[in-house]
């Protein structure tokens, strides 16, 4: 009885990891898209970097020959995103809503050619859509 006793609390013990490992897995997305300089070429080596404005956390990347960067797995949040290439003054983008697995797409165009020491503040902006997948969640705020 007692081995009983001590197989079936074993299993539950292993229910209850596996299913908080699943629920905290689930838990992230991912923010992607292509730098390009103000002619429309794809910018290569820029640095993205994508802070959570609560948490002060941050991930950083840098582009692709092709302009191309993702960030996997970050946590759902309010994002400020920087973007800084050599030869052109730097992108703050503000309020980024990164939601529960539903990616984003973020495009980057540098709109001004200057120093890195120099910063275009972008507030506000369009609302973003996932058009990288067919996923659908349920976000609430």
């Amino acid at each position: 009885m007692a081995h009983l006793r001590g197989l079936l609390q074993s299993c539950l013990m292993f229910a209850v990891l596996f299913i908080g490992g699943i629920v905290a897995f689930g838990q992230s997305s991912s923010l992607s898209g292509t730098v390009l300089d103000p002619q429309g070429n794809a910018v290569t080596g820029a640095t993205i970097t994508a802070t959570n404005v609560a948490t002060g956390a941050a991930r950083t990347t840098t582009s692709s020959r092709e302009g191309a960067y993702q960030i996997p797995q970050l946590p759902p949040g309010t994002y400020r995103v920087r973007a800084e290439a050599k030869g052109f003054a730097g992108i703050v983008l503000e309020d980024v809503q990164v939601l529960v697995s539903a990616p984003v797409t973020l495009n980057i165009s540098f709109k001004q050619v200057g120093a890195v020491s120099e910063t275009v503040t972008i507030q506000g902006g369009e609302t973003q859509i996932n058009t990288s997948d067919a996923t659908i969640g349920n976000n609430f705020n």
